[in-house]
């Protein structure tokens, strides 16, 4: 399914960044802590790896939200949702 595919590159994503941060010291994506000026992110735990984890869970709901129209489009015109996008014939 390709949200699974899309998770998983973003965990990818996710893990070279977290790299690349614990490395130079910058904070990209805010995943050394959270910003300084009041954000959604100031609602997460001060904890870092519960704070990394409630990011994964937000990111999730994002996910899911974002997909939701396309899900509910191909359960409304009969199509699996296992088989979308993929056509025989196809190059």
């Amino acid at each position: 399914m390709s949200i699974v595919r899309v998770w998983l590159w973003s965990e990818f994503y996710f893990v070279v960044t977290l790299i690349v941060d614990e490395l130079t010291g910058v904070n990209y994506g805010f995943l050394l802590h959270k910003p300084e000026a009041f954000s959604i992110l100031s609602f997460l735990s001060d904890s870092r790896q519960l704070y990394l984890l409630q990011m994964h869970g937000v990111a999730l709901l994002f996910f899911l939200a974002l997909y939701a129209p396309f899900a509910i489009f191909d359960l409304a015109t009969g199509k699996s949702l296992g088989n979308t996008g993929k056509q025989e014939g196809a190059f």
